[in-house]
Formats: C-alpha cells, sequence, structure tokens
C-alpha cells in the first residue's frame, strides 16, 4: 500500500496505481464504504478512517484516489446518478410507451435499484446540507428525462396532453416517497404485490391511463 507521505510526494505513482484493475477495484471498494458510511452515520459525523476501515484498505490510500471527504460525497452522488441512467437505459431501450408499459418498467427498476442501494438513497437526501446544487442536478436529471419521455406519449396521444414538467415532478415525489417510506424505512424490498399494484394503479392515474397491468 502507499504510504500518505507516499501519495504527497509521488503524484505519478499515484496516478499509475489508480488507473490500473486494481486501482480501480480499489476505487470502487472505497465508493461502497462510503456509500454505507455516510448512509449510517451522516456526512458530518462519518469518517475517512470509518471508510478506509470499511473498504478494508490503509487509511493513506485514500488520497490515491480522493482528495477530500467532500470529494468523495460528491463523486458518489454522481457516480450512482449515471448508474441508475444507465440502468434504466438498458431496461428501457425499444420498449414504447403504450398502455403504460415504459413507465412501469421505469418505476419497477428504480424501486428495485433504491432497495440495492438504501444508504445511497440517505447519503443523496444529506446533499442538501452538504452540496445542494448538486441534490438539485440529481433531481433536474431525472425530471428532464421524464419531460422527454412524457413529451413524446403525449404527442403520440398515449396519454393526455397536460404540462410535462408539472407532471414531471408530481411522478419523481410520489415515486421518492414511497422509496422511503417502505424500501428505506421499512426495508421491503421488492415491493409487495399490493402496494405495488396500488402504486401504479395512482401513478397511471395520474398520467391518465387505466387499467394498470398487476404484478
Amino acid at each position: 500500500m502507499i504510504s500518505a507521505m507516499q501519495d504527497a510526494s509521488s503524484p505519478h505513482l499515484n496516478e499509475q496505481t489508480a488507473s490500473g484493475a486494481k486501482g480501480r477495484r480499489t476505487r470502487v471498494r472505497i465508493l461502497e464504504a462510503a456509500e454505507e458510511v455516510f448512509g449510517r452515520r451522516g456526512f458530518h459525523d462519518a469518517s475517512i478512517s470509518e471508510i478506509t476501515r470499511l473498504a478494508g484498505v490503509a487509511q493513506g490510500s485514500f488520497y490515491v484516489y480522493f482528495q477530500s471527504k467532500t470529494a468523495i460525497f460528491d463523486e458518489l452522488i454522481a457516480a450512482r446518478c449515471t448508474e441508475l441512467h444507465e440502468e434504466l437505459d438498458r431496461v428501457l431501450e425499444g420498449i414504447g410507451s403504450e398502455e403504460g408499459t415504459r413507465y412501469r418498467l421505469g418505476m419497477d427498476t428504480a424501486l428495485r435499484w433504491i432497495g440495492e442501494h438504501r444508504w445511497f438513497y440517505r447519503v443523496m437526501r444529506q446533499a442538501e446540507f452538504v452540496n445542494p446544487a448538486l441534490r438539485e442536478r440529481w433531481y433536474r436529471a431525472f425530471a428532464d428525462r421524464y419531460v422527454g419521455v412524457l413529451v413524446g406519449a403525449m404527442d403520440a396521444g398515449a396519454i393526455p396532453k397536460g404540462d410535462p414538467e408539472v407532471l414531471a415532478w408530481c411522478l419523481i415525489g410520489m415515486t421518492e416517497m414511497i422509496a422511503m417510506r417502505w424500501i428505506v424505512w421499512s426495508e421491503e424490498v421488492p415491493l409487495s404485490p399490493d402496494r405495488w399494484n396500488a402504486f401504479v394503479e395512482v401513478t397511471l392515474r395520474a398520467l391518465g391511463i387505466s387499467e394498470p397491468e398487476k404484478r
């Protein structure tokens, strides 16, 4: 392992260490450990020493990959945002908006992802106090995504015409509160069929779509 003193004096060695396959795996371990520590303790009470201990790396190695506790917090949120959007793209590729299929799949994917990253969901909410701009970008990225889909669905006649931005933020709010109540707080992963179907029914009614598909 590279010591903290070596970190400060060997920038080229740091770069080579972090960019190799082993370095990338170590970086992932540190990010995952930070996700749990931030989620469990909160940003202000979390420590780099606890993060590295959970990740199984020397404390000095942290600085090979991240400049500070704030830097890893910011990168964690950015990385998870990218990851969730990529997962949504993968699941929804080639899926149309007819009869709410796209919305059901999208919501199911998002809620399942949150269930796999319960600590992160707590981390993301802390960004309001650590980095408000980052939290705003998180929500705006999803709102923009929703707006694009909703405009397309409205133009195709799949859902009634309306204000797509207002509808997008309503959908985000409903999904977030369902996730907080049952997935983050109650650890119900996945949602029970009854709760899932009730949530889908409410959501599809908001979209102007009836007779939701049961699962």
